[in-house]
């Protein structure tokens, strides 16, 4: 028995052994060293696109072939796709896609091992075989197919390394200029010397050995960190976003931050008289992370008569101000009754009528891309609560869909400040403000900061 087991042992030494494991490739919420796009972007991915995790490789070839997005990898009709282990084989891959059947639209490529299986009722595919590479095929002759996931089963021959498991404690931080900020922690099971760097060295510069960051200006950037493949671990990376908002001035007050989850809080969407097949015409969306206040009256391929429907602001408090003024950023592809159906407005809180304001600069036509409006002017309402009023009309001729987000509003704030340690000069007039800085001819009942040359007082006044 023993001279068995010995010689089972010294056959386990001679020819190794099997060790069985799996990976998923999460495309949703892990960018593997790829830029998530958005928008109206013309960028594709490197070609080829090599994307790693531990033993499985995973190569996407082709001229404008694949993209990161918000729903996961897209593939495009140029796409091929291969899957490889390092010293090993792939026993099986699971793809996840956006909508059922989705894995239609891919197919092993003629001559390749293993089975393929793809149905219209789920968003599942899978391989099954064993392989030292599998090739895969885009059926695709225009569009995209998303896949949110890929999970690969895999066996590696001989003694198995390790995951380098690089993980950061955040995915995204989002600070303002100016504030101080610490870098999300690193975690790693890898002994290997780990490499920093940025997407962007103008937004946040990092240091390549410590990963400290400097924030360099506002805009976003992605830190990676890398760890080379050695003989006890394979190669790992993780990533996080940086996100710098601008500093805001001294009375600048934004609403529909695009940053929020909800940014029509407070606001007053009309929905009135609204035709068969419409249930709203304002809606706050979220699009790649991204909100925006979206007005439309097109639905089910058709365009719906919309006389006037507004979405009102809350009430914005402008009694300290000396001057105001407000923009939006907006977006809009279709534009055929936009221009003359749609339109900004304001009124006085408590008011019914609005006061249409001139829009000079609208978005680009063509495509979805965000563009700042004029700047309206909003002196004649200093010392006064407001509310703003997007318009959406639209008719038989068109229902232009109109994005809205970062409605921002600056302004000089005309506040008296207290002053406790002053110089008395009986001689000066006396002025009076009530407590929002605005002059006071002649103070009645209530509170009042009083003025007299350089000294300010807080009194009450009692009849």
């Amino acid at each position: 028995m023993k001279k068995l087991l010995l010689s089972l042992a010294v056959a386990a030494m001679s020819f190794g052994y099997a060790a069985a494991d799996e990976v998923t490739f999460d495309f949703i919420n892990k960018d593997y060293g790829m830029t998530r796009l958005s928008g109206d972007t013309k960028e594709y991915n490197s070609n080829p696109q090599v994307i790693t995790d531990g033993a499985v490789s995973i190569t996407i070839s082709g001229e404008n072939s694949s993209r990161l997005w918000s729903d996961g990898l897209r593939l495009y009709s140029t796409t091929s796709i291969k899957f490889a282990v390092s010293g090993g084989t792939v026993d099986g891959i699971v793809f996840t896609a956006k909508a059922n059947g989705g894995g239609k639209n891919i197919a092993l490529v003629d001559g390749q091992p293993g089975t393929y299986t793809a149905t219209d009722s789920s968003k599942e595919s899978t391989w099954t075989g064993s392989a030292a590479t599998v090739d895969f095929k885009s059926l695709l002759s225009k569009g995209s197919q998303a896949f949110g996931s890929i999970k690969v089963t895999y066996t590696v021959s001989g003694t198995a390394k390790k995951n380098a498991n690089l993980v950061f404690s955040e995915k995204e931080v989002t600070i303002t200029e100016g504030d101080a900020f610490t870098a999300p922690t690193l975690t790693k099971a890898t002994n290997a010397e780990v490499v920093y760097s940025t997407s962007d060295e103008n937004v946040a510069d990092v240091n390549a050995t410590t990963g400290a960051v400097t924030i360099m200006g506002v805009g976003e950037a992605v830190i990676s960190a890398k760890a080379a493949e050695n003989d006890e671990y394979y190669a790992g990376e993780a990533s996080y976003k940086i996100i710098v908002k601008e500093k805001l001035a001294a009375g600048t007050v934004v609403l529909l931050d695009a940053t929020a989850a909800d940014g029509t809080e407070g606001w007053t969407l009309e929905a009135n008289n609204l035709p068969e097949g419409l249930s709203y015409v304002w809606k706050w969306k979220v699009y790649n992370g991204s909100g925006y206040l979206n007005g439309s009256a097109y639905v089910g391929g058709s365009a719906k008569t919309i006389d006037a429907c507004y979405a009102i602001s809350p009430a914005i408090d402008l009694t300290s101000y000396k001057s105001a003024s407000f923009k939006y950023e907006s977006a809009a592809k279709f534009q055929t009754t936009l221009k003359t159906l749609c339109g900004v407005a304001v009124r006085e809180e408590g008011a019914t009528e609005w006061t249409a304001l001139e829009v000079t600069t609208w978005p680009e036509a063509g495509g979805w891309t965000w563009g700042w409006s004029n700047d309206f002017d909003l002196t004649p309402y200093v010392g006064k609560k407001i509310q703003i009023g997007y318009k959406y009309g639209s008719s038989s001729a068109g229902a232009d869909t109109w994005e809205i987000r970062n409605l921002t509003i600056t302004g000089e704030t005309g506040g008296v400040d207290v002053v406790e340690n002053f110089v008395d000069d009986n001689n000066a007039p006396v002025v009076y403000y009530n407590m929002q800085g605005m002059k006071v001819a002649n103070p009645t009942e209530g509170m009042y900061i009083r003025v007299q040359g350089s000294k300010s007082t807080k009194v009450m006044i009692r009849k």
